[in-house]
């Protein structure tokens, strides 16, 4: 639930700062009365905007993923024999046997 809520505010971040790129592009420059868009500067904020995109994608999606992962490796690490636990579906059972990858 939380990350659906964090995946929306993101899209509409990323939204908000794609219109004001875009915006910023298509603003004729001041004095200019032909309406044609400024001259140069178009790529360079297409640049900042992928770059920003990409730093929101890694601080809000990617980086959360791993923590939740590695935190779940380990979790699954520390489980022994007489451990208790509780499936998503609700089921609850108690390790009898633990075999482990790699080890025999």
């Amino acid at each position: 639930m939380k990350f659906n809520r964090i995946a929306r505010a993101m899209a509409l971040i990323l939204s908000v700062l794609m219109m004001v790129f875009v915006l910023a592009g298509c603003v004729p420059a001041e004095g200019s009365g032909d309406g044609t868009a400024a001259a140069g500067g178009g790529g360079l904020s297409m640049i900042i905007m992928l770059v920003i995109m990409i730093v929101i994608f890694y601080f809000f999606l990617i980086r959360p993923e791993n923590k939740k992962k590695k935190a779940a490796e380990e979790m699954r690490s520390n489980l022994s024999v007489g451990d208790q636990v509780t499936t998503i579906g609700g089921i609850i059972g108690l390790i009898a046997r633990a075999i482990m990858p790699g080890k025999q």
